[in-house]
């Protein structure tokens, strides 16, 4: 008969027992304590697709009759990307600024190195369970009379990631005068109607009709929608050169550089192209 102590370490050394145990750990223990009590608990811990999906780095099939739930470890820090302000809770829509880093883990001198590590584990991790697969991107300039406009929806096959949530946050926040907001609810974006009332002085019919189409497009296959806009500053505020210039100190503070690839890649390029075209660099 197996001692109390024997049992115990049966269990543990078992896969598929020891498996069930760990997934009653909260994430943080997950990926961290746990996987320093050895090299069996860390080989499971990162090849086990149930492990895996707990911790956000792989994605649980989608059903009619599963919930969606945010990544609690990412809300907890990044919590300005998913809980709006009471200002903004009616319209699920969080409205983010340059301040609103400062007050990031990031910001912090002393664990900036270990958060902006290419490979820190907060940036392969999945915002929500079941993952969004479909982003979309609408780029605002109110620079000259002329307001221009930049609708795009992108495909994420394996989920969005933390990565390209803070990454566009933070490439376009380096622009004066900017803000990002994160529309959990694309249908509180305009009507057509309401798009009319507002430009129906800058464009032509043909171009109005157009960004409409592209509007209408953009609320109906997004999850999510990253709204980022640049407003006209009155000239006593304006700075020396160009209206919009890139602020270092944010960038060097914030940025880093990127080892993303495929959507993550596809999705920067962009968010460029689009300060481009919108005039803004």
């Amino acid at each position: 008969m197996l001692s109390s102590r024997d049992a115990v370490l049966q269990v543990l050394q078992t896969a598929e027992l020891l498996q069930e145990i760990l997934l009653h750990l909260d994430m943080r223990s997950l990926l961290t304590a746990a996987q320093r009590v050895s090299r069996q608990w860390r080989e499971l811990i990162t090849t086990s697709p149930p492990l895996q999906r707990a911790l956000y780095f792989k994605p649980v099939v989608r059903a009619a009759s599963r919930p969606t739930t945010l990544n609690p470890l990412l809300v907890k820090i990044f919590r300005l990307w998913f809980k709006p302000s009471r200002r903004h809770l009616r319209y699920a829509i969080c409205h983010l600024h340059r301040d609103h880093f400062k007050r990031l883990p990031i910001a912090q001198a002393s664990r900036r190195q270990a958060f902006m590590h290419p490979t820190a584990t907060w940036r392969q991790m999945l915002v929500q369970q079941p993952p969004v697969l479909r982003l979309g991107y609408w780029g605002i300039s109110d620079r000259s009379q002329i307001p221009k406009n930049y609708i795009v929806t992108m495909q994420f096959e394996d989920g969005l990631r933390m990565d390209t949530f803070y990454d566009v946050a933070q490439q376009w926040l380096c622009l004066e005068g900017s803000s990002f907001n994160v529309v959990w609810d694309p249908r509180v974006l305009p009507t057509e109607e309401k798009i009319r009332r507002s430009f129906s002085a800058h464009l032509e019919e043909t171009d109005m009709q157009s960004f409409a189409d592209d509007l209408q497009s953009l609320k109906s296959e997004a999850e999510i929608v990253l709204l980022c806009s640049v407003k006209e500053r009155p000239p006593g505020e304006r700075g020396e050169g160009s209206d919009y210039e890139r602020d270092e100190s944010f960038s060097g503070t914030f940025a880093y550089a990127p080892s993303g690839q495929g959507n993550h890649s596809n999705m920067i390029a962009e968010v460029d192209r689009s300060i481009s075209i919108l005039g803004l660099m």
